[in-house]
């Protein structure tokens, strides 16, 4: 196409020259982007060309004033920011990681609905419902290490579709913190939560699947467990109730 050279320009040196946010093959057409449309390519670009990827961040970092000691303005677009502090937690940019981390925690309105148990940001726009969008790509910056995006595609866990799983869980009410399989151990790791503190203390039960043995042993909370029963071939269902407990199945 005649306007793939106009897609994204990256010289040598410095910053990009420019980025397209969508082409129109009819009017032969790139529309320009900003260094905020830089960081939405720069967040699917990270586990393919992480470099191209890291320079796109620094165009927008530095064009909104995100390294250095003087004080980060609001943006009229919450996705700028958390995008922002996204892809600094990827990168392991710890200094503007920090700087973008202490303004959305005064901007972006951080709040724990203890009834529901839900944490959610308001991002300042003072609607009823928070945006199930925009959290989401927030808590990318709340879970895992730096690099962990990239490893998701470059390094998957492969192993995890033929070893031991918890299904069957009665979500929302239970939640599930921890679901961790150690293959040399022959066991699995469970921890559940309370998701809904409304339900707390009533019976629920989930069940692991896959396992290679119904010769199991059960604990909860350290403790021998039995209250659980052989579900077909290769499965358990555990009878508990809806409250912090540490499981472990042993094999």
């Amino acid at each position: 196409m005649r306007a793939r050279a106009r897609y994204l320009s990256l010289p040598a040196n410095g910053h990009p020259e420019s980025i397209a946010l969508y082409y129109d093959p009819i009017l032969d057409y790139a529309h320009p982007g900003s260094p905020q449309f830089a960081l939405y390519v720069a967040l699917y670009l990270t586990p393919q060309k992480p470099d191209d990827a890291h320079r796109l961040f620094r165009w927008a970092a530095d064009t909104y004033q995100w390294a250095g000691s003087s004080e980060i303005g609001p943006h009229r677009d919450p996705r700028v920011p958390a995008l922002g502090l996204v892809l600094a937690h990827e990168f392991g940019d710890q200094d503007v990681e920090m700087r973008l981390r202490e303004n959305v925690e005064v901007r972006f309105e951080p709040g724990w609905d203890r009834s529901t148990g839900e944490f959610t940001w308001g991002f300042g726009l003072g609607e009823p419902v928070p945006r199930g969008q925009l959290n989401a790509v927030i808590m990318m910056a709340e879970v895992g290490d730096h690099g962990a995006w990239s490893r998701l595609f470059n390094r998957p866990n492969l192993a995890k579709f033929q070893e031991p799983a918890v299904s069957g869980v009665d979500f929302p009410a239970l939640g599930i913190s921890q679901a961790w399989v150690d293959a040399r151990q022959r066991r699995l790791a469970v921890a559940t939560s309370v998701g809904d503190p409304a339900r707390r203390g009533e019976p629920t039960r989930f069940s692991v699947t896959r396992l290679p043995t119904l010769a199991v042993r059960l604990t909860r909370d350290s403790r021998p467990f039995d209250r659980w029963t052989v579900e077909g071939r290769s499965a358990i269902t555990i009878e508990t109730d809806v409250e912090d407990h540490a499981f472990v199945i042993e094999w």
